[in-house]
């Protein structure tokens, strides 16, 4: 088990809901891309998921480690020049800044890429890949995302918003952040499943 004391997670995310029939794509020129202390000056005061996540830290106290957050408005698809060097920078941090008890994502959860579909899926799964299998992984989406298979599968808490408007975006990542808090504590053991209809 796990101290609070020792407890470090990492916050990083790629936020992009995307709009296939826009004309306008996705570079990365139109992405805000924040790294460390700009996360939290542009967030903490906020009522977006990330101040949740603070919110979490500071009243569980567990340590939050802001690696990068990427977002843009709903335009087209992400180029892949975008994605390459939004990922590889951002998941760079996250392997060479570890070891991690936890981490906690800020997606939007319907972001398509040229080369990836399931953007946010194939996020997850480099993630994962990184921390490896024992690692708690957090992600909170929005409630227009498409959550799929791989998502789930990349992830052992995944929470979404669930107004719209969206009045409950800090709630839901504190929800996020609590459960994942738990997990490293050995006090759950979350299961997600998830059924695609056909």
């Amino acid at each position: 088990m796990i101290t609070e004391s020792m407890m470090r997670v990492a916050i990083l995310g790629i936020s992009h809901e995307t709009n296939t029939f826009s004309i306008v794509p996705a570079t990365y020129e139109e992405f805000e891309k924040l790294r460390g202390e700009e996360i939290f000056d542009r967030y903490a005061t906020s009522e977006y998921t990330i101040a949740g996540y603070l919110q979490a830290a500071e009243e569980l106290g567990f340590e939050p480690v802001l690696l990068m957050q990427a977002r843009t408005g709903p335009i087209g698809t992400i180029t892949k020049d975008a994605y390459d060097r939004i990922s590889s920078e951002m998941l760079g941090m996250l392997r060479d800044q570890g070891p991690w008890d936890a981490v906690l994502l800020s997606n939007h959860g319907a972001a398509v890429s040229e080369e990836f579909p399931d953007m946010d899926g194939e996020f997850t799964r480099a993630v994962r890949e990184i921390v490896g299998p024992d690692v708690p992984v957090g992600v909170t989406l929005d409630m227009h995302a498409n959550i799929s298979k791989d998502t789930v599968a990349n992830t052992d808490v995944c929470v979404v918003w669930r107004t719209c408007p969206h009045l409950d975006t800090k709630l839901r990542g504190r929800k996020t952040a609590d459960l994942i808090y738990r997990t490293v504590r050995g006090e759950i053991n979350p299961v997600q499943h998830i059924e695609m209809p056909p």
